[in-house]
């Protein structure tokens, strides 16, 4: 197979994407979580050894972890009658707050729109509609029918899709479009990023009678 310096770059970029992500996520984690909970945890060290690099860092790694821990302790206990009853009068005490509860209830529910509560939110399905204009497609991802308010307002049945940016695909454009004019893709949702990270410098293969199932909510 003869050598391909541009898919050769991209295939590798992509291989070590969620690597650098990952290592980028977990930096930030301990810069902004282990090291303020560190400063709560071993304030009583003297200051001559918390100013180590190394100690600190173990340090700041070990308070992240510790405040993950407790984090997915507090979510275990939510799952029994106790925790759900715990949760629910911290609930109802915030809710009584001036300004702290709007400011709650707003995090709230971006958080079940989300999280796992709220599966159908997630993206299902990868499409092709026409934007920015018609005649011109953009591949985007379905997530879930328009509803509420502005399902009412659009008044026929309408998909929210998500048109992610190139290279860059954590900003984009929120459409709501016909139902009647979304095209499915065949390829999954992580074959459609890749196409849309690298430019369309990467193409998937395509088996015109293999067909991906993906129901939209």
């Amino acid at each position: 197979m003869p050598f391909n310096f541009k898919k050769s770059f991209i295939t590798g970029l992509l291989l070590l994407l969620p690597l650098w992500a990952t290592v980028m996520i977990v930096g930030f984690l301990i810069e902004k979580i282990g090291a303020p909970a560190t400063s709560i945890f071993f304030g009583f060290l003297d200051e001559s050894v918390r100013s180590s690099r190394w100690i600190n860092g173990f340090l700041n790694l070990f308070s992240t972890l510790f405040v993950v821990a407790l984090v997915t302790g507090f979510g275990w206990i939510s799952h029994h009658i106790f925790g759900r009853l715990l949760l629910l009068f911290t609930e109802n005490v915030i809710v009584k707050l001036p300004f702290i509860n709007s400011v709650y209830r707003t995090v709230k529910q971006i958080v079940d729109t989300f999280g796992a509560n709220k599966g159908k939110s997630s993206p299902q399905k990868a499409v092709l509609v026409e934007f920015p204009r018609a005649g011109m497609y953009s591949i985007g991802f379905s997530n879930g029918e328009v509803a509420g308010e502005i399902g009412d307002k659009v008044g026929e049945a309408s998909i929210n899709v998500f048109i992610p940016t190139t290279p860059n695909p954590t900003s984009g454009f929120l459409v709501l479009v016909r139902k009647t004019e979304v095209i499915d893709l065949d390829m999954t949702v992580g074959d459609a990023m890749k196409v849309i990270i690298s430019g369309g410098a990467v193409i998937p293969e395509y088996h015109k009678n293999q067909k991906v199932s993906v129901k939209i909510q």
